[in-house]
């Protein structure tokens, strides 16, 4: 296939995806991903979020807003809001969750990424936005890592949430095995939005259990082992599941310690993101074939595309 899906067409590139490919399973789309994507604009007024192993004494320093400004700078994995990243292409959003009070008078679950970010609801209200506007897309909501939360929390809090948001008919139900489902079975019943929950059984019928896919960690802070790490996942015989290939960079403490001004961004994502892309596209086609969904920090437009038009161009 060599049709090209345009930049104009980008917000609503599933609809325009050949039929060979909507008719196929989900889990051999190709679909951009945003690393932790609600850790944009992270909030330097509140305090350290607690998904991070911080120790007394940072968290000490943290009192002081110069150093929330240096975790700001190394937390924040995304320039785009989370419209902005939907309205560019990506369709699987990576969150972690942490309850906790952001008004006085009431807790909910807020993003966080080392710092907060939005409020839950809101973020599914953005989500809920582009749903409306946008036909025949769907997304991928992976909850996958959540913070001073029990399984009852999680139910009262977040699914709560989401049912407050979403009306449960877009809601994918959990019936369906996406090695064999395909983007065509999903859209044309009307399902918009598939939730990936934190635990290893389903949550009511409609939160995918985290075993519905495959995302491993590569925990590297070096260009080169990151490409060896991704290469040895292609190179793995291809999960019958949702599957992600992670081009992300983890910063260590000495990075940070030596480059406090710099940022992840600058230091490590950029980087990462490009030789990810370049990584792929020098893929043999049967390589290609077996990506699914690839995640990335600071996923703009042009880095979109390139993950898509795989879906075209093999």
């Amino acid at each position: 296939m060599s049709l090209i899906i345009s930049n104009l067409l980008m917000v609503g590139w599933m609809s325009s995806l050949p039929e060979s490919r909507k008719t196929s399973p989900f889990s051999t789309l190709k679909i951009p991903g945003s690393h932790d994507s609600g850790a944009h604009n992270l909030h330097v007024d509140m305090p350290l979020a607690h998904d991070q192993k911080f120790n007394k004494f940072v968290r000490q320093l943290s009192k002081t807003r110069i150093v929330r400004r240096v975790v700001k700078r190394w937390s924040e994995t995304q320039n785009l809001d989370i419209l902005e990243q939907l309205k560019a292409g990506v369709r699987y959003l990576d969150i972690r969750l942490e309850l906790t009070t952001y008004k006085k008078e009431s807790i909910e679950p807020m993003l966080v990424h080392a710092l907060y970010g939005l409020p839950a609801k809101m973020f599914f209200e953005q989500v809920k936005t582009f749903l409306d506007t946008y036909d025949y897309e769907v997304v991928i909501l992976d909850i996958n890592h959540i913070y001073r939360m029990s399984p009852v929390d999680f139910v009262q809090f977040v699914v709560d949430a989401l049912l407050a948001v979403f009306p449960i008919e877009i809601i994918c139900p959990t019936s369906y095995d996406f090695s064999k489902t395909s983007l065509e079975d999903i859209a044309s019943k009307g399902y918009r939005l598939v939730i990936v929950g934190p635990y290893k059984q389903a949550v009511e019928s409609f939160i995918y259990s985290d075993l519905t896919i495959r995302n491993k960690w590569p925990n590297k802070n070096r260009i080169n082992d990151l490409m060896n790490f991704m290469r040895l996942e292609i190179l793995q015989p291809t999960p019958k599941r949702i599957h992600v290939l992670q081009g992300v960079i983890t910063a260590r403490p000495a990075d940070i310690i030596l480059h406090p001004f710099s940022s992840l961004r600058k230091m490590f994502s950029e980087k990462a993101t490009a030789s990810t892309l370049e990584l792929i596209s020098g893929l043999r086609d049967t390589e290609k074939e077996k990506i699914n969904v690839v995640l990335l920090d600071q996923v703009t437009q042009p880095v979109a595309s390139a993950i898509i038009n795989l879906n075209t161009d093999i």
